[in-house]
Order: C-alpha cells, then structure tokens, then sequence
C-alpha cells in the first residue's frame, strides 16, 4: 500500500478474513478484481469483433463473461489466459457453468 501523506510503500499488510458474501462491499470488490482480470489477459483491439468500427473481445456483467474473437484460435488463446489470470487473483472457473 502507498502510505498518502508520505507518498512511501507502508510496510505489509496481512489480510487474514475476507468479506462475507452478502456485505455491500462484495460486488463493488469483485466488480475490481474482474477488472483487474479482465487487464491482466492483454487482449489487443485486432483480437475482438468489429463492431461499427468498434472492437469487441470482452463483454462482461457480474459473475459472466463472454469473450468475443474474430477467429476459434484467437478465442482459445483468451480462454486460457482469462484462466491463467483469474488463478492469478485466486479466482477459479465453474467449467459446469462454462459454455
């Protein structure tokens, strides 16, 4: 954490409890993490689909995600680095749920 009145990293915080699900903060939290995720995979704007001249590669609302990819190569590749990333945040994929 960066300490903002010295402008310095503080020394280590150790997180030992996490949010209870149902507490307000939980989606405001997951809604940040998926964010992060959702970065952490580097998809470039040649990768999604042309909408209006508009690329798309990532549709994303609550728990579901839908990568969108103009060839089944590109779509493979993000699948395994949204897997990738997610392991990262200690996040894991219900693959019953994946279609």
């Amino acid at each position: 954490m960066i300490d903002y009145v010295t402008y310095l990293l503080s020394r280590e915080v150790q997180v030992n409890t996490g949010l209870r699900q149902g507490d307000a903060l939980s989606p405001i939290t997951f809604n940040l993490v998926l964010e992060k995720v959702i970065r952490m995979m580097n998809i470039s704007p040649d990768e999604g689909v042309k909408l209006d001249g508009t690329s798309i590669s990532v549709l994303a609302y609550a728990n579901d995600i839908v990568l969108l990819g103009n060839n089944i190569n590109t779509v493979k590749s993000m699948c395994e680095r949204l897997i990738t990333a997610v392991k990262r945040v200690g996040l894991q994929i219900n693959e019953e749920k994946t279609e």
